[in-house]
């Protein structure tokens, strides 16, 4: 049995013990609180209604409306899947140092925190990071406006799929990599400069304290 996609509004999904294969993004519906799994399905699994693989390596789904102010990703995980917590109410995410790959758009709303152990991600400000800090991968997608730190050099595109363009803010260096994308894709930006006395400076001025300087 191949399960391509939940029906939406449905509250709680029970997955059969002869389910062998679910759709990307399956989940994605606004109603859903829960997902149960037969203990006799030989692929997948469920811990608190949430749907991982069977041996609970791979954290799959995440209900939409499972509304919590922060969830920490059980060690067993090594993988997040793509789109695993795409619309979910959360907080906070927590990610373990466990964790060593995360797919596409796997976040969407929730400030992701990395363990500072782990070996190929980090965090700050509730941005999700390579290691170094080079790579942009993700950010809160309920702001409108992002501070892209000097350090990077690399911005994952699909951040700014659904932003909207008359009240989205990039905030940058002048001549950074940040400076030279939001040109590139034509976004709204604001250069930082040492003279601006406004909340953004405030915030940049905090973060850039704890960022590695190149």
């Amino acid at each position: 049995m191949r399960l391509i996609n939940a029906i939406g509004w449905l509250q709680t999904i029970k997955i059969p013990a002869d389910t062998i294969s679910i759709g990307e993004a399956a989940f994605c519906n606004e109603g859903l609180q829960s997902i149960e799994v037969d203990e006799n399905n030989s692929y997948y699994s469920s811990e608190d209604g949430i749907l991982f693989n069977k041996d609970k390596t791979t954290l799959l789904a995440y209900p939409s409306q499972r509304k919590r102010p922060f969830y920490l990703v059980p060690s067993s995980v090594t993988e997040i899947a793509d789109c695993a917590f795409v619309w979910a109410d959360i907080g906070q995410i927590f990610i373990p140092a466990s964790v060593t790959k995360i797919g596409d758009d796997s976040f969407f709303r929730g400030h992701v925190i990395v363990d500072m152990n782990n070996p190929v991600y980090s965090s700050k400000n509730g941005y999700l990071f390579n290691k170094d800090q080079t790579y942009l991968i993700d950010v809160p997608r309920a702001t409108d406006k992002i501070f892209i730190p000097k350090c990077v050099e690399r911005i994952n595109i699909m951040i700014f799929e659904n932003c909207d363009p008359l009240k989205f803010v990039i905030y940058c260096y002048e001549n950074s990599y940040g400076h030279e994308f939001a040109e590139e894709n034509e976004f709204n930006y604001v250069l930082i400069d040492g003279g601006m006395q406004t909340q953004i400076h405030i915030e940049v001025n905090v973060w850039e304290r704890t960022i590695p300087k190149r």
